[in-house]
């Protein structure tokens, strides 16, 4: 075989080569677009699509995964399409201004929010969440973020021991939701996924999981392969590690109050019927009622008690509502019983639910997490107390 037929056989090779990535490319192109026009049932829908880009692995455990410093993302509000949502992580890892600095400005109080998505602030723009609706309402008062979407009050402590005491708050505003006891939230189920397709592509030793789980259609296509085969051992293998974790602290914290005269309240009574004992939120007095879910939050209180004790930092648990327009409210009794047993903790409560008038429902698009109106309603209610607290 001459040079001279050994040179157009290479260049069609390669022009052969090259037709057929350009037809592979443009097959995943009009895949990738038939998929986003259908939208098929994917894993990673709606509002939790936008915040879970915007989060990564913690490399603690009790964590499981926090917001990722320098991360920001935008997409339209589930109850108002016309408008869009921003959120946007500073270079602290949270959901606050960009110039928020670890030193406190001189001559000025601060004040921390824990709590889960409704803190975060769910489909709200950061100004118009409680956290920065009650700065607004405050003199000389930086009031910071520290909400993560998913969270119970168990990282929420964590998160304080290893974040917030740093921030040198002058108070601590612990945001309980009334699904603070359900272990394995939605966004857990979200953050598991996530992880599992991202085993599924792993090429020359190259982690390229984040980036191919940004394509709609790799996504479809890697949650139906896990379905049918089953390649659950990722999923099981991260609840586990993290259930281990949990277990440990919460076995930790509750060895504290051994041996003493600590009492709990009694459990909230069972419903006798309407809304509360209905299928759809049944679970809520379940969940208070049911001791080994408990015990998550019992440690948590616990924790942030002695924190509070030690480091000479007070605490407030603010008990959010559940927006129903049921009279009378149906949850009275679960936010009695989450009073009481913060009190014996050593925490402060402030019930946000009594100041509330008007239907609740009108104050969230659904009823576990405020639109704008209520991160307001709730702000004016708080916002008082807080100053109160600081001696303002």
């Amino acid at each position: 075989m001459t040079m001279a037929t050994e040179r157009p056989r290479t260049a069609g090779f390669i022009r052969n080569l090259l037709l057929l990535f350009t037809v592979l490319l443009l097959l995943f192109a009009a895949a990738e677009l038939l998929t986003r026009l259908i939208d098929p049932e994917t894993p990673f829908q709606g509002s939790t699509d936008a915040v879970w880009s915007i989060h990564r692995r913690s490399p603690d455990p009790v964590l499981v995964y926090e917001p990722r410093p320098g991360a920001q993302s935008s997409r339209p509000r589930s109850y108002d399409r016309e408008r869009q949502v921003t959120y946007a992580i500073n270079d602290l890892g949270l959901r606050d201004h960009q110039d928020l600095a670890l030193d406190k400005p001189p001559g000025a109080r601060r004040v921390l929010f824990l709590g889960d998505s409704v803190t975060f602030g769910l489909e709200v723009d950061l100004e118009e969440t409680l956290v920065k609706q009650v700065e607004s309402r405050l003199t000389n008062v930086q009031c910071i973020n520290l909400g993560v979407s998913g969270y119970g009050p168990l990282q929420e402590a964590r998160l304080f021991e290893e974040k917030g005491l740093r921030l040198a708050p002058d108070l601590v505003v612990v945001c309980y939701n009334l699904n603070d006891p359900v272990d394995f939230s939605g966004e857990l189920g979200y953050f598991f996924r996530r992880e599992a397709q991202g085993r599924l592509f792993r090429f020359g030793g190259y982690r390229t999981g984040y980036w191919l789980s940004r394509s709609r259609f790799l996504g479809w296509m890697a949650w139906r392969v896990e379905k049918l085969l089953a390649l659950r051992e990722t999923r099981n293998h991260l609840e586990a590690v993290v259930e281990g974790a949990r277990r440990e602290a919460v076995e930790s914290a509750l060895a504290e109050t051994r041996g003493s005269n600590r009492q709990s309240a009694p459990p909230p009574a069972e419903p006798a019927g309407g809304l509360a004992a209905g299928e759809a939120w049944g679970w809520i007095v379940a969940a208070h009622r049911n001791p080994e879910r408990w015990a998550g939050v019992r440690a948590a209180f616990t924790r942030l008690g002695r924190i509070s004790a030690t480091k000479r930092v007070p605490m407030l648990l603010a008990i959010l509502p559940v927006f129903v327009d049921e009279q009378p409210y149906p949850f009275a009794d679960v936010h009695r019983f989450v009073a009481a047993e913060a009190r014996y903790s050593g925490l402060e409560a402030f019930d946000l639910q009594p100041g509330l008038s008007g239907p609740l429902s009108g104050l969230s698009f659904d009823t576990l997490h405020p639109d704008t109106a209520g991160h307001r309603a709730l702000a004016e209610q708080l916002a008082p107390e807080i100053s109160r607290r600081l001696g303002h």
